[in-house]
């Protein structure tokens, strides 16, 4: 009997052995895949030069094609980029570029593009936050070769403008203004969710996380609603690994902004479902308020540039410039 004592307690010792290592293996491999999630730098090799084709695209260096919005005009004393929000595209700015020429607003050039993987741009599985970063560098640097006496102001929708945070010290940027965050999900996180999100962690990083949306949630303008809903279902491809990079880049941008060399505007609404209360005052909290401006935008919802008396806005805009 007690040889069968001891041999159980051998076994058990060897059982205890191999699920510890295998847990600690899990963990390990758990970790560094989320590390991996969070990695913000983009590598690419260059094979051509970046070069905008006039009103057509942007063709960055690694030869990716980036469908291009607007023309810049030389005698413009600003140029304005826009950066559209995750899963939007250029046309988003369609709005504020006509206002702009119809006020006879000269001196402002607004331009846009569509980021990888969105809007007319062909789809590429290497998609990541941190290539939008690459490439908005790259166009930065190309538009203040070709036009050294004009002021370039970046001009973010939602986490559009979280990506601009991260040129808050280039020399080449006169200033940086955010018309809307997204600092959470618009709705409450329901169990099918957390189940895709850890099958991705765990197995499928590009697994798809998207929900349903009903646009006049995020803006009063129905034909403007109506396109939100279809294009989050045909256009959007919103992921796992881009879910943890949204995170961590949302963290990031508050460093940026504390860091900053320039002035940053932050335009807020108060009926905003990617900003809970809570959330935007925890995030202000964070900030240096010497740092940045903010613009507090009364009845409106997340996008301020397509909304009803959108004309509201964009006369803040160009008053901040």
């Amino acid at each position: 009997m007690e040889i069968w004592v001891a041999v159980w307690n051998l076994l058990s010792i060897i059982i205890y052995i191999m699920l510890g290592t295998f847990l600690f293996i899990f963990l390990l491999a758990l970790s560094a895949r989320i590390i991996k999630f969070n990695k913000i730098k983009f590598k690419s090799t260059p094979i051509v030069k970046s070069e905008l084709i006039k009103k057509k695209m942007f063709k960055t260096s690694s030869g990716y094609e980036l469908r291009w919005f607007g023309e810049i005009d030389p005698k413009s004393e600003y140029i304005i980029i826009g950066v559209h929000d995750i899963y939007r595209n250029r046309k988003d700015f369609d709005k504020l570029e006509n206002w702009l020429r119809k006020n006879q607003k000269n001196k402002y050039s607004l331009v846009s593009f569509d980021q990888r993987n969105c809007g007319e741009n062909e789809i590429n599985s290497h998609f990541s936050f941190g290539a939008t970063i690459a490439d908005l560098n790259e166009i930065i640097d190309v538009i203040s070769e070709a036009n050294p006496s004009s002021k370039i102001v970046l001009l973010g929708e939602g986490f559009g403008g979280t990506i601009c945070s991260f040129f808050s010290k280039n020399k080449k940027v006169y200033k940086i203004i955010s018309s809307s965050l997204r600092l959470n999900n618009p709705y409450k996180k329901s169990f099918g969710f957390y189940i895709k999100l850890w099958w991705g962690t765990l197995f499928k990083a590009e697994s798809k996380l998207i929900v349903p949306i009903n646009g006049l949630d995020f803006t009063d303008e129905k034909e403007y609603a109506k396109k939100l809903e279809d294009e989050n279902i045909t256009k959007n491809l919103w992921s796992v690994r881009e879910y943890y990079l949204w995170k961590r880049i949302n963290r990031k941008a508050i460093k940026n902004i504390n860091d900053s060399e320039i002035e940053i505007v932050l335009f807020l609404s108060n009926n905003d479902f990617y900003c809970d209360p809570k959330k935007i005052a925890k995030y202000l909290s964070r900030l240096d308020k010497n740092k940045y401006i903010l613009e507090k935008i009364k009845e409106k919802k997340h996008y301020l540039l397509n909304t009803k008396k959108s004309e509201e806005v964009f006369e803040l805009i160009v008053k901040n410039i």
